[in-house]
């Protein structure tokens, strides 16, 4: 269930909203409690996003606060603003990462999601994003996405994405994480090149999208 607010009946303290309990209607306090110490994302009423992922601290006493990361984002805020609070949509990072490249992409490029690579009977493997030039439809970037945050790519997740660009004939696979890994990788296994790179959730999603983009093209 969303929820929006009106910020008019909000305080504003440290780059912090302070929402108050007597101020919500009790659907809203159903809503506020469930997701007590757990992150999720603001947006504008008309849908636009002001942050992926901000902390709704518990309760204490009579109010919950929500930190946006930056007291920038609540300075943009005026009052009497609607603002929409949703689940995190961001959590899984397949759909986050497909829904900004099928924007952003150069034109020269399109984007497959979910492609089945059949290589026998009942065998097949299911990847999670393609990037394909437009000018030859070769698939130029298998993008496989990860959830966990390890120190390291591991060797099997590497042998994986190194699997499907051989089925695909793709001569560059990209393990991409939410967070930035300890040890990064940039080898080549044979003529593929094989890279994690990262898609930040935590981030504003333009700058998360284009940082990604400008590394995948570098």
């Amino acid at each position: 269930m969303n929820y929006q607010h009106i910020l008019s009946r909000t305080e504003v303290r440290d780059g912090r909203l302070i929402i108050s309990k007597a101020q919500i209607d009790s659907i809203s306090l159903v809503w506020f409690e469930k997701h007590s110490g757990q992150r999720i994302s603001l947006y504008n009423s008309d849908g636009s996003l002001i942050r992926k992922s901000i902390l709704i601290s518990p309760s204490k006493g009579n109010s919950w606060r929500i930190s946006c990361g930056s007291a920038e984002i609540v300075q943009k805020l005026n009052p009497g603003d609607k603002i929409i609070l949703k689940e995190r949509s961001d959590g899984n990072l397949e759909i986050s990462t497909f829904d900004w490249l099928k924007g952003n992409l150069p034109q020269n490029f399109t984007l497959k999601t979910q492609e089945r690579i059949n290589i026998g009977e009942n065998i097949y493997f299911q990847t999670d994003l393609i990037l394909y030039d437009t000018t030859d439809s070769k698939p130029k970037y298998i993008l496989d996405t990860k959830y966990k945050n390890p120190k390291h790519s591991s060797h099997e997740d590497i042998a994986q994405v190194v699997t499907y660009a051989v089925s695909k004939d793709c001569p560059e696979t990209v393990l991409v994480y939410p967070t930035e890994l300890n040890h990064s990788l940039d080898k080549y296994i044979g003529e593929i090149r094989v890279r994690n790179l990262t898609f930040a959730l935590d981030d504003k999603i333009e700058d998360a999208g284009n940082t990604f983009l400008t590394k995948l093209f570098s």
